[in-house]
């Protein structure tokens, strides 16, 4: 584990710390840059929320996780891992709600069923000690985005000709590098591991997501304004 030195303060794995709370500052800003958006719904809301929570969720982890590890057990990585949990759980809303419609009662409200069930499912396996690891992390974060997420906005794409759903699960498919990089331990340097390779590949996700997500919202205006001009009486 690298270790630097200041003033008596020791902050391990340095360079993780820093591009961990880099990568929350961005998602933070992107979140900021949704909320004076035009378009005040509530995938908005939910989009905002998933942004805002994973900023700080990866923020906490740059201190807690990384930088804090010469002072703290690692117990306290529980504290990123469930706000990215609880962030999911709101980009898992924003696809339903910005689907409502087209999914139906019924649909709609089995979808969120299974996402509740399975946010509660990741804190009881990371709250208890036999089961709680990184592995859990990656599981649910790989049914969350691959097996529901990725699948809805594919669904949208060929069937419901949701054009602009590409961008989501091209986004999506960035953050599965950054899964790749952290498994297969991709290092440049001691100083630049895969964990720090992964925080860089990560920052490009939120922001190639933030872009999607503008298209998504600017067409969904766009529908909601055209529906008010026909059905106003002429």
């Amino acid at each position: 584990m690298n270790k630097l030195e200041l003033m008596q303060l020791v902050i391990a794995e340095p360079v993780s710390a820093i591009t961990d709370v880099m990568t929350g500052v961005v998602s933070l800003y992107v979140a900021y840059k949704l909320v004076a958006f035009k378009a005040k719904n509530e995938h908005t809301r939910h989009f905002i929320n998933y942004f805002f929570l994973m900023g700080c969720s990866t923020i906490l982890a740059g201190i807690l996780g990384h930088g804090m590890q010469h002072y703290l057990s690692s117990d306290w990585k529980i504290v990123g891992w469930s706000l990215s949990a609880i962030a999911l759980f709101f980009f898992q809303l924003a696809s339903i709600s910005y689907f409502k419609i087209k999914l139906g009662k019924i649909g709609f409200n089995t979808i969120i069923s299974m996402c509740i069930a399975q946010l509660i499912l990741f804190h009881i396996f990371i709250l208890w000690p036999d089961t709680r690891s990184f592995r859990v992390v990656q599981l649910n974060l790989t049914i969350g985005y691959v097996g529901f997420i990725i699948p809805l906005f594919l669904y949208a794409f060929f069937v419901w000709n949701e054009t602009n759903a590409k961008r989501i699960f091209a986004a999506i498919s960035v953050a599965g590098l950054a899964g790749m990089a952290y498994n297969l331990e991709v290092s440049l340097h001691q100083w630049f591991d895969h964990n720090v390779v992964s925080h860089f590949i990560i920052t490009a996700f939120i922001l190639v997501l933030y872009s999607g997500v503008i298209k998504l919202l600017d067409l969904a205006q766009e529908k909601e304004f055209l529906l008010q001009q026909t059905s106003e009486p002429i």
